[in-house]
């Protein structure tokens, strides 16, 4: 094994590089096909279509097997989401704080700033963040 000169290009092992998707450890990891591929023939399964009759998107029966159960269990996650989205309004409410620092000050004067995004009927708290007035908001 000869020693490497500086214009030879250094290799990295691929094991050594860790790489992790968005979709790593969840129940679409690995999947080949498109996405939206999978949502059409699944739609088209649960409107009745038969799983012979999947063959015309010229996907083999096996893997429509596998997608349904693969992603059979996220059915009611699925399905709650979709009637709160359509019952349930969320109003996001954004107001930009002063901060009171040691003694009440008027807002020019103020030595920060907090931002504040809350859901209005739940007065659940979105985001929180503090800064200094330099700062961009």
């Amino acid at each position: 094994m000869r020693p490497k000169t500086a214009h030879e290009p250094s290799t990295i092992a691929l094991s050594a590089i860790r790489t992790e998707r968005e979709t790593f450890a969840t129940p679409i990891a690995g999947l080949r096909t498109p996405l939206s591929r999978i949502i059409e023939i699944l739609k088209a399964r649960s409107e009745g279509m038969g799983l012979r009759v999947v063959r015309t998107f010229n996907v083999s029966l096996k893997t429509v097997i596998d997608w349904e159960e693969r992603l059979g269990g996220l059915k009611p996650v699925l399905m709650l989401y979709a009637l709160l989205d359509q019952f349930l309004q969320l109003v996001i409410v954004g107001d930009e704080l002063y901060t009171l620092v040691n003694k009440n000050v008027p807002q020019k004067l103020s030595e920060g700033w907090t931002i504040v995004e809350m859901d209005r009927a739940s007065r659940f708290l979105w985001e929180l963040h503090c800064g200094q007035k330099e700062q961009q908001l």
